[in-house]
């Protein structure tokens, strides 16, 4: 397909705001697919809060430090192998920090945390069967 040729599509997926996928297969088997990217609508209602909603809030993190429950999630379908060292309750990971392995149709995969924090528990155990999504790692966010 021609440069003009995708161009045109372009066009016609913006014409057309309805259409949120547009797959083209060309003569020689070529084929080509456009994705709209998606956007939230401007009717969305946005969230206001009055100053009493405020000053409680204020009031209430001052007497307690913020903290969040999170997770580390399974990215893929494995068995989870441990982090050299093991990452223990108590200890403290990072945001980009490998906490674990997932192996995966024999390859390990690693696992990186997304989470910064102190962690909680550890929800699974060296060499036990993971999901997609499925916690590993209890975390209190800082």
């Amino acid at each position: 397909m021609a440069v003009e040729d995708v161009q045109q599509l372009l066009d016609l997926l913006e014409l057309s705001p309805e259409v949120s996928e547009l797959t083209v297969q060309g003569a020689s088997g070529n084929k080509i697919t456009i994705k709209r990217a998606l956007s939230i609508p401007e009717s969305v209602p946005a969230i206001i809060y009055s100053d009493e909603d405020t000053v409680e809030q204020s009031e209430e993190s001052a007497e307690e430090p913020e903290t969040r429950p999170l997770s580390v999630n399974a990215a893929l379908v494995g068995l989870f192998h441990e982090a050299n060292p093991p990452i223990v309750p108590g200890m403290s990971i990072a945001a980009g920090q490998i906490v674990g392995y997932i192996e995966s149709m024999r390859l390990m995969n690693e696992v990186v945390s997304s989470v910064a924090g102190t962690v909680e528990a550890a929800v699974t155990t060296e060499g036990q069967p993971v999901e997609y999504g499925q916690a590993l790692f209890s975390v209190i966010g800082r």
